[in-house]
């Protein structure tokens, strides 16, 4: 089996840009640490894969972050992506119900907003877009936010392939038209995305990355190339923090237990604290 990885690479004189991305084990490895469903795991593969993409083009240090809020089943889907290809995903409802049949998320998702946040440091805000999602799909809806957002023609693509026993194969790809594209290349790509159709079942059959990308661009120019890998960056010392600054009252009520747990909505990682870790904690704030 292929290992997950990202290429970035520039076509038609460089006014066309291009990602790529394989996911599937990231996107194996997201569902196992949350238990997900079916429906639950494509959303997740997808706003992990999505963000990696995205997170691509990011100068610097910085990290960025995709949310998708409907009123359907799944609730909020969240995913956190840096610049060095690591991502960690969650999802309010992982035990959604039913299979997205054709691959649509739309009944799941439901009408909402998409956000993205893009920030130098953790917790360091520099950028916020919101656009509502008209589609209720995630790569559709990203397409139009960055129409909305940069005025830039952007075709996203999100796929995988979904078994009884889970995702098989997963990836994406990310295509954008920059200054000086002409309309003639233009309508090639388009021509060429729409001759590609769905893109999990060509992973499956084991398409390579650089498969993917000729078939995409036309003598594509790789201009990056790098793995990527979930990952998550809690640990006690994080949680022992937010609970160092809640009110005294709130720490009181904890205590009455002899201990209490902590878990990481993006690994499920726990954190047992007990009442004598969170005297210490209310000493220390």
């Amino acid at each position: 089996m292929h290992d997950d990885a990202l290429i970035r690479a520039l076509g038609y004189d460089g006014t066309i840009r291009a990602v790529v991305v394989r996911s599937t084990h990231l996107a194996q490895e997201i569902s196992r640490r949350l238990d997900a469903g079916p429906v639950a795991s494509v959303a997740l593969s997808r706003a992990a894969t999505a963000a990696l993409m995205m997170a691509s083009g990011l100068k610097g240090f910085e990290q960025l972050a995709l949310k998708v809020r409907g009123d359907g089943p799944l609730g909020q889907i969240y995913a956190i992506a840096s610049t060095d290809g690591v991502v960690r995903a969650t999802v309010d409802a992982p035990h959604v119900e039913g299979l997205p049949e054709a691959g649509a998320l739309a009944p799941f998702i439901g009408a909402g907003q998409l956000t993205v946040l893009r920030s130098v440091t953790e917790g360091g805000l520099t950028y916020q877009g919101v656009v509502a999602m008209s589609a209720q799909e995630i790569a559709e809806d990203l397409s139009h936010y960055y129409l909305q957002s940069a005025q830039l023609p952007t075709a996203v693509g999100l796929g995988e392939w979904l078994t009884p026993e889970g995702i098989s194969a997963a990836g994406g790809f990310f295509v954008q038209a920059l200054p000086g594209a002409t309309d003639a290349d233009l309508a090639e790509v388009e021509a060429r995305i729409e001759l590609l159709g769905g893109l999990g079942v060509h992973l499956e059959a084991g398409m390579t990355l650089d498969e993917l990308l000729n078939q995409l661009l036309k003598a594509p120019r790789i201009v990056a190339e790098h793995p990527v890998r979930f990952g998550c960056n809690c640990n006690r010392e994080r949680y022992a923090l937010a609970l160092s600054r809640l009110p005294a009252s709130d720490l009181d009520a904890l205590r009455e237990d002899p201990s209490i747990t902590t878990r990481c909505d993006f690994c499920g990682a726990e954190y047992v604290f007990s009442r004598e870790d969170l005297t210490g904690l209310e000493a220390r704030s």
